[in-house]
Order: C-alpha cells, then sequence, then structure tokens
C-alpha cells in the first residue's frame, strides 16, 4: 500500500469513530431528554382497581359512637408502585416520613375485639394494612402519595373516615374518634393529641376544660391505670410532634363532621409484644366505655364499666415490653 492509501485509510477510520461518537452523543442526549420530559413510570400506571385494593384496607361500620384509625402499622407491598421518596418535600412531624409504626394494627384490632367482648357491639373501624412507604393516610393528599395509580387507596380510606363520622353523628348524640400511632421518643408513654384541644372542642363546650384534661378525661382515666401519659399535668401543652395529624384536624368536633377525635402515640411498652398489647387494648376499652358513658355520646341500657382501683405503674408489670 502506498504511502497515500495509507494516508487515506487512516483518515477514513478516524472519520468512522467520529461519526461513532456523535452517534452516541445523540443517544444520550435523547435518553437524557425523555428521563427528563417523560413521567415516571408508575405515574402512567392504571389505578389500583377494587379487585387490587381488596385486603389492603379493613373498613367495617359499627354499632357504637366510637370509631378506630390506624393509619400506619401495615406491611403490604402495592404491586406496581414505588416507594415513595419524599423529594423536594419538607420532611418531619407535618411532612414527609416513611417509617412504620409497628404493631399499632395489632393493637388497634385488639382493642376492637376488646369492645366487642364487652359489648356485643363493635366500633367502626378503618385500618390500613399497606406500609407506610406506600401511602401516608394521615398526610394532606399532595404528601401523602407519589404515585396516581394509589390514589383511589388513599381516597377510599379517607372516604370510609367521612362516611362512618357521619354516621356517627346521624345515630348518636356524639362520637369518639381515636386514631392509632407508634412513637419512637419514650417507650414509656403515651402521647395525647387534640391540636391542644381543639379537635375535642364540642366536648369542652359542653362539659368544661376537665373533660378534656381533668381526672375523667380520657387521658386522666387512663393515668389513674398506671398509664405513663402526656401530657403531665394534663392540662399542659402537648408534645410538639404529636399533637395531632391530618385525620384528627380533618374529622374533629371542630369540623362539621363533629367526632371528639384524639391522637393517641403509642411507646414500645404499650405495643410491642403480645402481652402489652393485650393489657393496653383490655386497659383502652373499659376506658373508652367509661367516656362514651360519662359525657353521653350514646344510649345505652348496660350498666358502666367500673373501672375499679388504680392500677399499679405499667413498669412494675412483667412482659410491658421493655
Amino acid at each position: 500500500m502506498s504511502q497515500y492509501e495509507k494516508k487515506q485509510s487512516k483518515t477514513a477510520r478516524k472519520a468512522d469513530a467520529l461519526r461513532w461518537n456523535r452517534n452516541w452523543i445523540a443517544i444520550g442526549i435523547l435518553l437524557i431528554s425523555c428521563h427528563g420530559l417523560c413521567p415516571a413510570q408508575d405515574t402512567l400506571a392504571t389505578p389500583l382497581t377494587d379487585q387490587e385494593m381488596a385486603g389492603m384496607l379493613r373498613l367495617s361500620e359499627g354499632d357504637l359512637p366510637c370509631m378506630i384509625s390506624a393509619p400506619h402499622g401495615g406491611r403490604q407491598v402495592v404491586p406496581g408502585v414505588a416507594p415513595r421518596t419524599g423529594d423536594g418535600m419538607a420532611k418531619g412531624a407535618s411532612g414527609f416520613f416513611a417509617g412504620r409504626d409497628s404493631f399499632t394494627e395489632e393493637l388497634a384490632l385488639q382493642v376492637i375485639d376488646c369492645l366487642e367482648e364487652r359489648l356485643q357491639a363493635k366500633p367502626f373501624q378503618v385500618i390500613s394494612s399497606v406500609h407506610r412507604k406506600y401511602v401516608d393516610f394521615n398526610r394532606p393528599v399532595d404528601i401523602a402519595i407519589e404515585s396516581s395509580r394509589i390514589e383511589p387507596l388513599y381516597q377510599r380510606y379517607h372516604d370510609a373516615l367521612a362516611s362512618y363520622a357521619n354516621q356517627i353523628k346521624q345515630r348518636f348524640p356524639g362520637g369518639l374518634l381515636l386514631d392509632i400511632h407508634g412513637q419512637g421518643t419514650r417507650r414509656d408513654l403515651v402521647y395525647r393529641g387534640t391540636q391542644n384541644g381543639r379537635t375535642v372542642q364540642r366536648l369542652i363546650d359542653a362539659f368544661g376544660i376537665d373533660a378534656h384534661s381533668g381526672s375523667q378525661s380520657l387521658f386522666g382515666m387512663l393515668q389513674q391505670r398506671g398509664w405513663g401519659i402526656y401530657p403531665i399535668p394534663l392540662d399542659g401543652k402537648e408534645q410538639a410532634g404529636f399533637t395531632g395529624g391530618h385525620i384528627v384536624r380533618t374529622y374533629g368536633s371542630h369540623t362539621p363532621f363533629g367526632l371528639e377525635a384524639i391522637q393517641l402515640e403509642f411507646g414500645a411498652d404499650y405495643r410491642s409484644n403480645q402481652e402489652a398489647r393485650s393489657k393496653t387494648a383490655e386497659d383502652l376499652a373499659d376506658v373508652i366505655i367509661a367516656f362514651l358513658d360519662r359525657y353521653h355520646l350514646w344510649h345505652r341500657v348496660a350498666a358502666p364499666v367500673d373501672l375499679g382501683p388504680p392500677r399499679p405503674d405499667r413498669t412494675q408489670l412483667q412482659g410491658s415490653g421493655r
């Protein structure tokens, strides 16, 4: 091969390499543009169907002027929905959080069972079996979900809360909503969340402030049974971060839904094992019944529950979850 031919061949190879590199650059630009402009895969997915949502929520009408909500204790995966990331969202008590409140689903179900055993009647129930990393029912929808596919599940949870609240209001003189949660700040405490009394405003207006923060309030009666509670004193300010979230703010008695709405944030000692949950559920069921009686939230024939003398502090009980 002559020098001229060698030079031409080398020039051709360089031109081929340049064209090859340009093609790959063009492909890369196209992929980057598509990633930036095209929606994420799960936002294009079809919404969950009724069949797909079966078993994700426990929704049940009741016979009592009481509703139990437990939004954060589930474990289930939602097919076709990526876990939430919270990108660009505020984090913390009223913002993005994806951690599970372990054993609160089980605790809520045990409270319901205890009430049924005592009264042969059930409270209304709205309980999630889905992991919080996919949906947070205790946040406004713009924080609660990141995929349109799961929006029907979020809506179903809140439709049930609204429907049951309206049924209670129509059938009874008043109603109680307990929203069950778990916290890791103090394992030996249960924090009250009422927006510092705002979500039980009708109760306070009718019976005075002691109905919210006195010895015969819900938390006052729990304290008499040996529970570690907060705030102490009962008329003190509720703990920042545990003052009551989206559910009690939406359905409390300061709203047209009209339920006396209280968020309970349980430490591990009250929920981390079967013995602890059983004791917690029995205590809470008895106090719920006494509360409904004392504040005339229902009409019934059966005699009120006798709470008996104060119980020992829970830290003295074996199997408390420590």
